[in-house]
C-alpha cells in the first residue's frame, strides 16, 4: 500500500493542473484500513450460559469508492468495503464457534475545509447496509450509520486520504438448536467499530 502511495504521489508531482479539487470532478479510488469491533455474545450452550459478554475483534478491512464533488467544498460518494474474516471464540461453546465476515455499502457526504490548500481536513457522515455472515449461524442484513474524519493531500488530480470511522452496526444473528436433550442458542450482535484508513483517489 505504501508503494502503491508513494508511486500515484510522485506521477501526480508530475502532472500539470489544479492541486485542488473542483465542482462537477468525478473520483474513484481503493481504500484499505484496520478495524476493531465490539461484538456481543449471548444465549447458553447445554449449562454453559453466554451473557453479555462484549468482545474487542480486530480485522483489516479492503473498498473501493466512486464519487462527485457538488462544489469545492462538497463531495458525496459510495463505499463498498469488506473485511478479512476474523474468528470469534466462546468458551464452552465450540460447535458455534465460527468465522465472521461482513460486507458494507454506504453513502457517504464529506465537508471538506481548506478550500485551495493542497492539505485539506475533512468531516461527514454516512448511512447504508451491513451484511454478516457467520460460519455456523448463517448471516443477517442491517443499517449501518456513522462518521468520519481526517485529512487529505490533494496534488495534481490525486488525492491520499488519511481517516477514521465510527460505525454503529446493531446487526445480530442468531440460532437455536436442539437434539434430544442437549440444547444450545446463540446470537452474535456486531454492536459497533471504529477504523483507521489510508485511500488514493484520482479525479476526472
Amino acid at each position: 500500500m505504501k508503494k502503491i502511495i508513494s508511486t500515484a504521489l510522485v506521477s501526480a508531482a508530475l502532472m500539470s493542473g489544479a492541486t485542488a479539487a473542483q465542482a462537477g470532478d468525478w473520483f474513484a479510488g481503493l481504500e484499505a484500513g484496520k478495524a476493531e469491533s465490539t461484538v456481543e455474545a449471548k444465549g447458553n450452550i447445554d449449562e454453559h450460559k453466554i451473557s453479555g459478554t462484549d468482545k474487542k475483534v480486530k480485522n483489516s478491512t479492503f473498498g473501493i469508492r466512486v464519487g462527485k464533488y457538488l462544489n469545492d467544498n462538497v463531495r458525496v460518494y459510495g463505499t463498498y468495503s469488506q473485511n478479512k474474516s476474523f474468528k470469534f471464540n466462546e468458551e464452552g461453546a465450540k460447535d458455534l464457534n465460527g468465522k465472521i465476515k461482513e460486507q458494507t455499502l454506504t453513502a457517504s457526504v464529506d465537508y471538506v475545509f481548506m478550500e485551495g490548500s493542497a492539505f485539506r481536513p475533512f468531516v461527514g457522515a454516512s448511512l447504508g447496509a451491513n451484511k454478516m455472515k457467520v460460519d455456523v449461524l448463517g448471516n443477517k442484513t442491517s443499517a449501518v450509520f456513522g462518521a468520519q474524519t481526517g485529512v487529505m493531500y490533494q496534488v495534481g488530480p490525486v488525492d491520499a486520504e488519511l481517516g477514521l470511522k465510527y460505525r454503529a452496526y446493531g446487526n445480530e444473528v442468531k440460532e437455536s438448536v436442539s437434539e434430544g436433550s442437549n440444547n444450545a442458542s446463540l446470537a452474535l450482535k456486531h454492536k459497533n467499530g471504529a477504523e483507521a484508513y489510508l485511500s488514493v483517489a484520482y479525479r476526472f
